[in-house]
């Protein structure tokens, strides 16, 4: 014996059999709904995403990587590993420059942990050399990632390398899309 509702099941099935002209009518409707759905779906080719990640780039003219390391990095990593909420601290010593890359908790709001970040930086300038330069705390953007890295060296003064960079910057940020172009390791101009 069949009960009423396995014969609505049955003929809800064999409809779809019986009259194939309307569910293949059903199927391109929702393939076609499907497509104008994706198309008016709003879509960002590289969304910003935020991750809480800083460098912090200090650099040391002259020194060797062995004292960049020991004056510069260690007092810095001091300072920085006392914050909270870090998920990694990793660091470069390099000749004449110090890198830090500090990688704090992704629940952690970027904002505050930068600033804490600027603050501990700061406190750590009275133990470093003087002839070291000021620390760049940098927050790292997936949007500002650089495309391209140029590193000038020759038989030039620093001066002479300095002031053909600028050339070189003027020429780079005046192509169309470049956003930026930043001069780090340069030494200062001093009037004597």
């Amino acid at each position: 014996m069949v009960t009423l509702h396995e014969h609505k099941k049955k003929t809800i099935w064999e409809s779809f059999i019986h009259q194939y002209r309307l569910t293949l009518i059903f199927i391109v409707a929702v393939v076609l709904l499907g497509f104008l759905a994706i198309n008016q779906m709003p879509k960002e080719s590289s969304p910003e995403i935020d991750f809480p990640i800083a460098i912090v780039t200090t650099p040391f003219a002259g020194a060797s990587a062995a004292d960049v390391e020991e004056l510069v990095t260690k007092p810095l990593e001091d300072k920085i590993n006392s914050l909270t909420k870090l998920e990694s601290v990793t660091s470069v010593s390099r000749q004449g420059i110090s890198s830090i890359v500090v990688n704090f908790d992704v629940n952690a709001d970027s904002l505050e942990s930068m600033s804490d970040l600027r603050t501990k930086v700061d406190a750590a300038l009275f133990d470093l050399p003087s002839d070291a330069e000021t620390p760049q705390v940098t927050k790292i953007s997936f949007s500002d990632v650089p495309i391209m890295q140029l590193s000038l060296s020759g038989p030039y003064s620093g001066t002479e390398l300095k002031e053909f960079a600028e050339g070189l910057q003027q020429d780079i940020e005046s192509i169309a899309g470049v956003s930026q172009v930043n001069i780090v390791g340069a030494p200062d101009r001093e009037v004597r």
